[in-house]
């Protein structure tokens, strides 16, 4: 069995996020991916078994990257409220940081391919978010809802102002929108 080249294969993943980013989902092939990433058309399949399982993959590796990047400012020491501020402006910055990124799950997210029974197990990289959800239901603070739920309509908000803005080129709101936002987000899980 061949050895895995590590490099190829980061190659080959910056390269589809950069095509997704840039084009969509329509408008990519193995050809344009191995063009892009410099390696061959068949050294694709070598390391994913097929476009699908790439973009799953792929898709996993940024929600996983992206649920460590906005729990890591979680602190028991402060209120619900400020952790939930928390995870808001860290999800804002992460947005910000990553863009293609970030482009690239929202349209994965809104398309047949990736599939969540596919999904690899994402439990321990979203485990300290929905320890502090659990919590924040228990001491009666936002509503109840699952971790799904509170994604949903907790970032919703910043998902569509980001995915707009980024596809129009502007990488940052304004501080005054970004309070707007977040202060909606918190009215809609507070109990």
């Amino acid at each position: 069995m061949r050895a895995v080249d590590i490099q190829k294969v980061q190659r080959v993943k910056k390269a589809c996020i950069d095509i997704v980013y840039e084009i969509g989902l329509e408008g990519i092939s193995a050809g344009k991916l191995a063009k892009r990433a410099k390696v061959s058309s068949s050294s694709i399949y070598i390391y994913f078994e097929n476009m699908n399982d790439m973009f799953q993959v792929i898709n996993d590796e940024i929600t996983s990257e992206f649920f460590v990047f906005i729990s890591q400012n979680l602190n028991e020491d402060e209120s619900i409220k400020a952790n939930f501020e928390n995870i808001w402006q860290s999800a804002y910055e992460y947005c910000s940081k990553f863009p293609k990124k970030f482009i690239f799950t929202r349209r994965m997210t809104h398309s047949c391919i990736v599939q969540q029974e596919k999904s690899k197990d994402l439990k321990p990289y979203y485990q300290k978010l929905n320890n502090f959800i659990e919590s924040a239901v228990a001491n009666g603070a936002i509503r109840e809802m699952a971790m799904v739920d509170f994604v949903y309509i907790a970032l919703t908000p910043l998902y569509g102002i980001m995915k707009s803005n980024i596809e129009n080129g502007i990488l940052d709101l304004q501080p005054n929108d970004i309070e707007l936002y977040r202060a909606a987000s918190w009215k809609a899980i507070e109990k």
